[in-house]
């Protein structure tokens, strides 16, 4: 993650890494949307989301956070489509890095 920083630093954006301990369950989403309020209308907002992805109870993709949770709050469709219902945000960028939850295969009659 310091390599991508130092990448983006060296081109004049402005990168904030916060502590991932703190990161846990609504606090996630806070962040995100606390950083977006805070842009002017010329600024670009890049989330860069380095997690392990899991379903909710009702199959939408979250982030699983630092405490090995997935909280539905945390779901990324949600955030991406409250951030485009948000006219102040319309303009804003994700770069989202979340890898998919493992399936589980069985064997049935094996």
């Amino acid at each position: 993650m310091r390599d991508l920083q130092g990448a983006l630093e060296r081109y004049g954006y402005h990168c904030i890494t916060p502590d991932p301990k703190t990161l846990v369950g609504p606090a996630i989403r806070q962040a995100v949307f606390d950083a977006a309020r805070e842009l002017g209308p010329d600024d670009l907002l890049v989330v860069h989301l380095l997690s392990h992805g899991g379903l909710t109870k009702t199959g939408r993709l979250a982030l699983v956070d630092a405490a090995g949770r997935v909280d539905p709050v945390n779901s990324v469709g949600d955030w991406v489509r409250d951030f485009a219902d948000t006219p102040s945000c319309r303009r804003r960028c994700f770069w989202s890095t979340a890898a998919p939850p493992a399936r589980r295969h069985s064997s049935h009659g094996s």
